[in-house]
C-alpha cells in the first residue's frame, strides 16, 4: 500500500503559494511528478504482479506507460460518476483493466475508447473498520451531535446545510469555508477526517447524513445512478443514516 494521504496538506499548501494560476498549476504538476516518481520506485522495489489504482490517485498517461514497461498489470477502480469528473477519458486507455461503479452510459463511452477490459466492481465496507463501538463519555461528547456529516464540502451541501443551523450540528471534513455561517459548526478547522474517527462520528450521532455530490451547482443531480461509499460504511458502522 502506497499511501499519499499524508501529501493532501502539501498539495493543498501549494495552490496558496501564487495567485498567477500558471506558475500554480506548474508547481502543482512538478508535487504531482514527484509522487509519481515515488510509485515508480516502489514498484522497481517491491516488484508487483498488480499495480490497482483508486480514483484520483496522482497517476498521469505518461507515468502510467512508465509502470506498464516495468512488467506489472495496470487495474483502476474509477469510483466516481464519470458524467462529472472526464479525466477517465485520458486514464483508461493506459490501463489493462477499468473497473466503474455504473454502466450504461459509461460502458458505450469505454467502448467509444476502444477498450474491452472493463466492468462493474460495487462498492463495500470494510465490517473490521465499520462497525459498532462503545465509546468513552469523552468521545461521546467530543464525536457526538444530533445530527452529522462526515464530506467535503460540496456546493448543494453548503447550501443545505444553510437550513440546520437551528440544530444540534456537527459538519466533518475538508473544502468547507470557516468564514461563511456555517464556520461555528466545522469541525478542526475543517481538517480531512481518518477512518477511525469517522466511525466514532458513525456511532456517536444520532442521525447521520449522507448527501451525495452534485455535478449542478444548485442542487442534487436528478439523474444519479449509483450510491457514495458512505453508504455502506454508516450500514455497517450499525447507527440511524439518513
Amino acid at each position: 500500500m502506497l499511501d499519499f494521504a499524508p501529501f493532501y496538506q502539501g498539495y493543498q499548501a501549494v495552490k496558496e503559494v501564487t495567485r498567477d494560476k500558471v506558475t500554480g498549476l506548474k508547481l502543482t504538476q512538478d508535487l504531482l511528478k514527484f509522487l509519481g516518481e515515488m510509485l515508480v520506485a516502489r514498484v522497481r522495489d517491491f516488484r508487483p504482479d498488480v499495480v490497482f489504482f483508486l480514483a484520483q490517485a496522482p497517476v498521469e498517461p505518461r507515468l502510467l506507460r512508465m509502470l506498464r514497461s516495468e512488467g506489472p498489470l495496470l487495474a483502476y477502480w474509477f469510483v466516481e460518476d464519470f458524467q462529472v469528473l472526464p479525466y477517465w477519458r485520458d486514464l483508461a486507455p493506459e490501463v489493462d483493466v477499468f473497473f466503474t461503479l455504473q454502466r450504461e452510459p459509461f460502458f458505450s463511452e469505454l467502448k467509444k475508447l476502444g477498450l474491452k477490459n472493463y466492468g462493474v466492481l460495487p462498492l463495500a465496507a470494510d465490517p473490521e473498520v465499520y462497525r459498532p463501538l462503545s465509546l468513552t463519555p469523552e468521545e461521546t461528547r467530543h464525536f457526538g451531535a444530533a445530527i452529522s456529516f462526515v464530506g467535503a464540502g460540496y456546493c448543494n451541501r453548503r447550501e443545505f446545510f444553510q437550513g440546520l443551523l437551528d440544530f444540534d450540528v456537527k459538519i466533518w471534513g475538508s473544502d468547507w469555508n470557516l468564514n461563511s455561517p456555517l464556520g461555528a459548526y466545522i469541525q478542526k478547522q475543517g481538517a480531512r477526517v481518518p477512518e477511525e474517527e469517522a466511525v466514532k462520528i458513525f456511532n456517536a450521532s444520532r442521525i447521520n447524513l449522507n448527501l451525495h455530490s452534485s455535478p449542478y451547482h444548485l442542487g442534487i443531480n436528478p439523474e444519479g445512478d449509483y450510491v457514495n461509499p458512505r453508504t455502506f460504511d454508516l450500514a455497517a458502522a450499525g447507527p440511524f443514516n439518513w
